[in-house]
């Protein structure tokens, strides 16, 4: 979890304070930030992921605070108010605003915070429709997408202050337009990287070095589904027993019902989960128990971008 002060979380309800959690990793959950930060600029805000409020336990920050607000992440233990729009997460804060159906958590936050006649508010979660959907369109959608991908985590707490005191100015501070350029780079080499690849309708790819800087797993997953792919697993180690395992469906696909089946959750089109594997094999093993990858592609990139292709037949476990 990313905050600015533990000392101000922890004492905020003396100096009368609201605390926001939001999600961190995304541009809908800045936004969603922002808007909160609109709406009780005096607010102490903190950033965590889905995953570290889903594996919390009792005795830690996340739970052991009482929120305010919490806005597109799973609901921690003490919430007043929860804004959510994930199909998987469970409703249990004093106040519950969850839509599934909404395109975004920012377009639920302007509702539920009263926000509607502020044009800003309502300009953030126009954005965050764009890049929590995969239809980004218009130059501040990717200007948003691009200061939250190439900030570093720890400086997205600054970004949402930002968004939420100058608006779309934001985007021309020096710091912010230095991490709009960065990701644009990636985007860059991930499309370079994206065009060497032929996906089947089913297509795994597998990074064994963990995440890598240089390009955007996501936007190489829309890429290829834009592609022609329905059904993208994108697998990149953790650790030596530990996988996180990103999903991205088109048609009849359920991305959020296979993460469910894997220990996570998302979104219908967008979802990921953490699966306990020592090897590739293994690995496999775990996703052919929910996916049909018997005539899957499977796509192997090194740490220096080279692929390498297999297809799969019969047991997800033999490789032809």
């Amino acid at each position: 979890m990313i905050v600015e002060s533990v000392l101000k979380l922890l004492f905020a309800p003396v100096l009368r304070k609201p605390r926001i959690l939001s999600h961190g990793e995304d541009g809908d959950g800045i936004a969603s930030a922002a808007i909160a930060l609109r709406r009780y600029p005096n607010a102490v805000l903190a950033l965590a992921t889905p995953h570290e409020v889903q594996r919390a336990g009792r005795l830690s920050l996340i739970n052991m605070v009482k929120w305010d607000v919490v806005l597109d992440l799973p609901c921690p233990r003490r919430a007043a108010l929860w804004i959510d729009h994930h199909e998987s997460n469970i409703p249990r804060a004093k106040k519950s605003i969850h839509d599934p159906r909404a395109p975004c958590a920012a377009v639920l936050a302007v509702k539920a915070l009263d926000m509607e006649e502020d044009s800003l508010s309502v300009k953030l979660a126009q954005l965050a429709v764009e890049t929590d959907t995969a239809s980004i369109e218009s130059a501040e959608g990717w200007l948003l997408n691009d200061a939250v991908k190439g900030s570093p985590a720890k400086m997205r707490v600054k970004l949402a202050k930002l968004l939420a005191e100058k608006g779309l100015d934001a985007f021309s501070v020096e710091e912010v337009a230095g991490w709009i350029e960065a990701n644009r780079r990636i985007r860059e080499n991930t499309e370079k990287l994206s065009e060497r690849i032929e996906p089947l309708e089913i297509t795994v790819l597998v990074v064994e070095r963990g995440r890598s800087k240089k390009i955007s797993y996501r936007g190489l997953m829309l890429s290829l589904e834009k592609r022609g792919a329905r059904l993208v697993a994108l697998c990149y180690r953790l650790s030596s027993r530990r996988w996180k395992v990103m999903l991205g469906c088109r048609g009849e696909f359920n991305c959020s019902k296979i993460a469910q089946a894997l220990g996570g959750g998302g979104h219908r089109a967008a979802s990921g989960a953490t699966v306990e594997a020592e090897s590739l094999e293994e690995l496999l093993e775990v996703l052919g128990k929910v996916l049909p990858l018997s005539g899957a592609r499977l796509v192997k990139i090194s740490e220096a971008g080279d692929i390498e292709v297999v297809d799969m037949e019969g047991d997800a476990r033999r490789l032809s």
